[in-house]
């Protein structure tokens, strides 16, 4: 995104920084809404330098608290694993992709933390944690070629059941406007990050 701009144990949610800030939309009463996630935010694969595989659970019905606990979640975990690559991976392309995905749901997770906020729900929402900043257990003791390698096979999975979970869970359960339009957003990016991660794979795959 411009500064910036749910791979989650959710989201388990969420690319190169285009020119245009698809982020960005005028709810009715003229707020602008930012997720803190663009498309195609990270540079292509080979150039210098999405929440999390698993979101807590339940039945298909979700309400607004919910979606946001979840959200948070998946923020968490996607920035303890991509802060870990970042430092971790020996791939320019895996290094580039997790500093964007770290930096993309830092800012979602302030955008989930100022709806919850409007909403009078902030309170029940995860909060950040010592263990947070510790090394994820998916990925601890990894460095090198096999970091490359889990950490985008587990990104690419997370954010594909992360889509699902927004497409079929978290948008129909949605009521307020500026939730869904944030929900919206945050899909779009995510389908973008799931694009990035893939060519990364590929790329990687053909090194």
């Amino acid at each position: 995104m411009r500064r910036l701009c749910l791979s989650a144990a959710a989201l388990v949610w969420i690319v190169a920084c285009g020119p245009r800030d698809r982020t960005k939309q005028t709810g009715a009463a003229g707020d602008t809404t930012n997720t803190g996630l663009t498309v195609d935010t990270i540079p292509p694969a080979g150039a210098p330098g999405a929440v999390a595989d698993s979101m807590p659970g339940g039945n298909s019905s979700m309400d607004e608290t919910a979606v946001l606990t979840t959200l948070s979640t998946a923020n968490m975990q996607e920035i303890q694993e991509a802060s870990y690559a970042e430092a971790n991976a020996s791939s320019a392309a895996v290094k580039a992709l997790a500093r964007k995905l770290e930096a993309d749901h830092r800012a979602n997770l302030q955008q989930s933390r100022q709806i919850a906020s409007r909403l009078g729900v902030s309170q029940r929402l995860p909060t950040d944690s010592a263990q947070s900043k510790a090394a994820p257990p998916k990925l601890a003791g990894l460095h090198g070629a096999a970091l490359d390698s889990l950490f985008l096979s587990a990104q690419a999975d997370a954010h594909r059941a992360n889509i699902d979970r927004i497409r079929t869970r978290m948008l129909p359960a949605a009521r307020d406007p500026q939730l869904k339009r944030y929900l919206q957003q945050t899909l779009t990016a995510m389908e973008g990050h799931l694009r990035q991660i893939e060519q990364t794979q590929q790329a990687l795959g053909r090194s």
